[in-house]
């Protein structure tokens, strides 16, 4: 026999209230998103609804595992009854955070099967909850809960697209790799270039400790040269003026007018050691002059020159002359010891004399001086005033040469003239 359509409605009745009590007002049609959904069906067993209370039905949805699926939110609850005859809108509500829909259906001996729908819309999936009457208001309730396929596949469907975003991943990783290797190579060729570069600049460094060393050589065989000629030139005047005695007598006594020519000879021998005496000053003087000029090469030879570095008020020069050396250079750990301007600030840019530690650290600077081209900015030694004077000349030399039409260049403070036309 089928239930009465005015028992359901009392029963409906109090479902609403219960459920009104449970999750609030009743809220329209319209506010509910209607949005396509997947459906999975699941029986649940809990008492009949004449005595259920709301907090038992929430209680039982949850021990089904319907409100333990894997929902984020579930926004309205809404149930409905309709009889196997007709449709009645009086039956339709909806309530606040949970939507039950209840869907009549039936099986072979008339008994009506009630389905409640939780759905979520945020997922955009539902579950339905079975619930079967009998025809004499008594239900059945079935013993078990059945997961069905629909929720299986949904699974199934986020395994294939997490093995889709692990299969990105690896392509991801793979061309990562591969670009990873490619930089690795650029790094590789850049560290040989680096290596190179430090064994070249290695040789070069050493190039300039054996030209500094030949210089050095010259300097103090010069000297010791210097110095025998003077010994040389002095003994040789000892010489001259402990035989002059002897010559004149002799020239005296061998002459055939002796009276007349003793007064030349007396004037010959004081021209002679005036001669001696200026030669013996000059000669003095000449090796004090390139005593000193040696000694000034020598306190120069830590020093350079800059030119061309813009000067600002209140600065401080010797970091400033660091932080050129160290970035423009690229001079690692400069060893400057001093350094300041040069002259009066009346004559526009002033150069900046920049005293080094060591002689290594001055010819680092020097090697690098290539760096430099194209900035106007010069890196030069400091000269002294005899060594500016032979520069001066050689250069005029290279200039003569280039006018000429031949290829012509400064080496060493040395001008080097070669038998190549300069090309127009």
């Amino acid at each position: 026999m089928d239930t009465p359509l005015t028992e359901l409605e009392s029963e409906e009745e109090r479902i609403r209230r219960d459920l009104e009590l449970l999750f609030g007002p009743e809220v329209s049609e319209s506010e509910v998103d209607s949005s396509e959904v997947l459906h999975t069906e699941a029986d649940v067993e809990f008492p009949p609804a004449t005595s259920i209370h709301p907090e038992e039905l929430y209680c039982h949805l949850e021990r089904a595992g319907v409100l333990q699926l894997p929902f984020t939110t579930v926004e309205s609850i809404r149930v409905g009854v309709q009889d196997s005859l007709e449709d009645d809108p009086r039956f339709w509500g909806t309530w606040r955070t949970r939507r039950v829909k209840s869907i009549p259906d039936h099986d072979d001996s008339g008994r009506i099967k009630y389905k409640m729908v939780v759905s979520d819309i945020d997922e955009g999936q539902e579950v339905w909850v079975s619930r079967l009457w009998t025809g004499d208001n008594v239900p059945e309730f079935l013993q078990s809960l059945q997961a069905t396929n629909v929720l299986v596949q949904s699974v199934a469907s986020e395994l294939v697209q997490v093995r889709q975003s692990v299969e990105e991943l690896k392509i991801k990783i793979l061309v990562f790799e591969q670009h990873f290797d490619k930089e690795e190579s650029a790094v590789s060729a850049l560290r040989g270039d680096v290596t190179s570069l430090l064994l070249s600049a290695g040789s070069q460094s050493d190039v300039l400790k054996e030209q500094q060393l030949t210089l050095v050589n010259l300097e103090e065989r010069l000297q010791t040269d210097s110095r025998k000629l003077g010994r040389q030139v002095k003994n040789q005047l000892s010489k001259l003026e402990t035989s002059l005695p002897v010559v004149v007598d002799k020239v005296i006594k061998s002459s055939p007018h002796p009276g007349a020519d003793v007064s030349l000879i007396e004037a010959i021998e004081t021209k002679f050691r005036s001669y001696a005496d200026v030669t013996r000053t000059t000669h003095s003087t000449a090796l004090k002059e390139h005593e000193e000029e040696q000694e000034a090469r020598q306190l120069r030879s830590k020093n350079l020159r800059i030119s061309g570095l813009e000067e600002i008020e209140g600065e401080n020069t010797r970091d400033k002359v660091v932080d050129f050396l160290s970035g423009v250079m690229k001079v690692t750990s400069p060893v400057v010891d001093q350094a300041f301007h040069l002259g009066k600030g009346d004559r526009g840019v002033r150069p900046i004399l920049v005293k080094f530690t060591s002689m290594e650290g001055r010819n680092v600077v020097l090697g690098n001086k290539s760096l430099l081209k194209g900035l106007r900015i010069w890196v030069d030694p400091d000269l002294t005033p005899a060594q500016a004077l032979d520069k001066r000349k050689e250069l005029e030399k290279v200039k003569k040469a280039n006018d000429e039409g031949w290829v012509a260049f400064l080496r060493d403070g040395k001008a080097v003239i070669t038998t190549r036309q300069r090309e127009s």
